[in-house]
Formats: structure tokens, sequence, C-alpha cells
């Protein structure tokens, strides 16, 4: 009962708020749509700990996705999840404080949420690997209270070290990812074009800087590389319409950035995640109308979906693959019983 009284009194006190301050609800909305662009939720709640993650159920939206499963920790932004393997996957989050906490996956169980810095964050975080199993790299970004840039983060060595300025103005949550070893990028939407910018850093080469790569983003952006071919980058953000783009950069001579954004199609009512889990297949995923998570994948050829996954989601999900042919994917669900507040979900697919 007491989830349940803590929403209605939240919103009881916004309401006031409202009436005595003479904040307009158009103000509101902008404050929410802000909060969605920089990934943040405006309603903690407590979630279900659990010790490990259950075994794979099968489903009726498909024979190989696992069942929701509740994980613990407190959270109020969208979560963010990378992996060194199948044994060392990260999950990061900002928590009730507002501070940077992660837990990790060793293969058996998860971790209880830590706190990774004292340092309050303005958005969600986003995190990509760049080592191996036996050197495990971690980069974590994000915008950090009282300043508009990117903040940089780091684990080598069993240690994690940061933050670092980067500068920038980031209107959104950033998206990280990494597409080799010892080489790691961040993209944000930048501030009045809305444009997609990157920032991207190679062991003895140093940060790139800020360059625009077009686009008209509603939401944080989402990158993935492709495990085949390598050295292939996809990027799906929301745009106009709430529609789903991806643009594609290529590594080698005469490559680059692929000039126009593709549509993949609407429905979207949250940013997008992507993930790369075998030769020349992506996984997106986003929350939508409906609540549920969506699913829309490459076969190879063509692009497929949407597929409901179900839920409900209050969050843009987050999704990575920690091996071929397994993609986990995280996202604050909704406490079914009370119907209040959030609670961080998993759901797992395998080709097996």
């Amino acid at each position: 009962m007491r989830s349940r009284w803590r929403i209605s009194g939240m919103l009881l006190v916004t309401l006031m708020v409202v009436f005595l301050t003479g904040t307009t609800f158009q103000q509101a909305a902008a404050a929410r749509e802000q909060a969605e662009l920089m990934g943040l939720l405006t309603e903690p709640a407590p979630v279900a700990a659990v010790a490990a993650a259950g075994p794979v159920v099968q489903q009726a939206q498909g024979p190989r996705w696992s069942s929701w499963t509740g994980l613990q920790g407190f959270t109020t932004s969208a979560p963010s999840v990378t992996a060194a393997g199948r044994n060392n996957v990260f999950l990061f989050a900002r928590s009730e404080r507002g501070t940077l906490v992660w837990s990790r996956w060793n293969g058996s169980s998860w971790t209880r949420m830590a706190e990774l810095s004292s340092s309050r964050l303005a958005s969600a975080p986003s995190c990509a690997s760049w080592g191996n199993n036996t050197d495990i790299r971690i980069s974590c970004f994000a915008v950090l209270e009282g300043s508009s840039a990117v903040h940089h983060l780091y684990y080598a060595g069993g240690s994690w070290y940061g933050w670092q300025s980067l500068g920038g103005v980031a209107t959104s949550a950033p998206g990280a990812v990494s597409w080799a070893p010892g080489v790691v990028s961040v993209f944000v939407r930048g501030q009045g074009d809305g444009q997609m910018y990157q920032n991207w850093w190679a062991s003895g080469s140093g940060w790139s800087g800020w360059s625009p790569l077009g686009g008209q983003l509603t939401s944080a952006p989402a990158c993935a590389s492709l495990r085949e071919p390598p050295g292939r980058v996809d990027c799906v953000v929301r745009g106009n319409g709430n529609n789903l783009f991806l643009k594609t950069w290529q590594g080698g001579s005469g490559q680059g950035w692929q000039a126009d954004w593709t549509n993949l199609g609407g429905g979207a009512s949250s940013a997008p995640t992507i993930a790369a889990w075998g030769a020349n297949r992506l996984s997106v995923f986003y929350r939508g109308e409906n609540g549920n998570m969506l699913h829309r994948y490459w076969d190879g050829t063509r692009w497929v979906g949407p597929e409901d996954l179900g839920g409900p989601i209050s969050s843009s999900p987050a999704c990575t693959s920690p091996e071929v042919n397994r993609i986990e994917c995280y996202a604050q669900g909704i406490d079914a019983e009370w119907n209040a507040g959030p609670s961080l979900l998993q759901r797992i697919w395998t080709a097996q």
C-alpha cells in the first residue's frame, strides 16, 4: 500500500506546485519531455531483490524469449548495459540519490548495486566495454548536475577512474559504443539544431572532439557494432513523428558515415536501443505506444517487425549481446501488483 500512496502523494504535490507557483501544464509537459531526453524517471520506487536470474521460460511472443525477471536496486533512470562475455555483464543506472550505481553478473548471480561516485547525474548513463574477458575496460558517460557537458568515467585494472569532462552541450543522455579493442565512441543530441554529435577515443590518440552527424533527434542515440563484418557501427534514434532512424558508419579506405538516415518506421514512445548479436544481425528495441517493449530486427537482407515483447515498461530499454545468438534486455517496468512506480526488469533471448 505504501507504494500506491507514495505515487498518489507525488501526484498531489505536483498539482499543488502547479497551483501555487503558476506553473502551467505546458511547462510541466516540457519538463517531462526534457527528463525523457535525459533518460530520467520522475517517480522512483524500490524494486524486488533476486539472487540470480531464473531459468529461461518459453513465452507466447517467441520460443526463445525468457519471462520478465525483477532485479534488485533503487534506480531513477533508464538503465545501461554492456558485456565482456556471457559471464561478465555490467548494469548501470542513476540511483535514488542521483549517483551512478552498477551491478555485475558473474555467471551465477548479480552483485548488489554499488555506488561508483558521489557526483550527481543529470542524465541516464551509457556505458561500453572495450577490453576483453581477461582485461576488462569500461567507459561510462553521463551529463552531471550543474553542467551541460558530457563527462567520462572509466574502469581499468580493477579500479574506476573519473569523472573527466569531454565538453560539448548535450541535450540528451549519451549513447556509447566500442567497435574495436582500445576504441570507444560517445554520441549525444546537440543543442539548438537537434543533430547527433560524436566524440571518439582511441588508445594512443586521445579524444577526437565533437563533430556533427546530422539528423533531427527527439531522443538519446543508441549505437552498436556489428560482430561481422567488423569495423561497422549502426546508430538508431527517434526522430520526427516518433519514427526510428538508422545511420551506419563503415571503417576502411573510402568509407565513413552514410549520407542519409534510414527510416525504420514509427510508433516509438521512448529512446531506442540496439544490439548486434550475430553476423550481419541487428535488433532494435523501444517502448511502443502501448507501453510494451517492441522489437524490430535486421535478418541480413531486410528489417522485420515490430514484434511485441510485452511489459509494460516505463523507460527506454537497454540491450546487449554478450555472446553470439544471445540478447539481454533491461528496462524499468511498472509493478503490476500495486500499479505504482518502476521496477528494473530483465528479459533474455537465445537462439538455442
